[in-house]
């Protein structure tokens, strides 16, 4: 049908394995078209042929940290209009104003939030 709103298309990025499974159950829960990565370099591979309206960055991976992805999914200008949002354990302040230079709008901080509200903040963002 034509009025049947589009399926909200995410992507969560994310190196706790755990946290990626969580999230991809919660997602096919929800009716969300959800994609998960466990690091900056499958996220950027995934982004190549999955348009995301809205991604969740872990701020603190092992390899790329979710800035560096960031930097490289702006530089190479492959979603250009997703929401992001940042997801972290802490909210330092030098963090989170390197992410507000390249247009996050959006920290989430895990610790402060069951798996669950997470996927709910997620989905309010990028409706919203």
């Amino acid at each position: 049908m034509e009025n049947e709103p589009q399926k909200l298309k995410a992507l969560i990025v994310d190196d706790d394995t755990f946290l990626v499974s969580l999230y991809k159950k919660m997602g096919d829960e929800s009716g969300v078209e959800l994609r998960t990565a466990t690091s900056g370099e499958e996220a950027l591979a995934t982004l190549i042929d999955f348009p995301a309206d809205v991604i969740a960055l872990d701020m603190s991976m092992a390899g790329m940290s979710g800035l560096d992805t960031l930097k490289e999914i702006r530089a190479k200008k492959l979603v250009p209009n997703a929401k992001i949002i940042i997801l972290s354990n802490t909210s330092e302040d030098d963090a989170v104003a390197e992410a507000k230079g390249l247009g996050v709008e959006h920290f989430i901080v895990k610790a402060s939030l069951l798996p669950s509200q997470v996927m709910e903040e997620l989905v309010k963002i990028a409706r919203g």
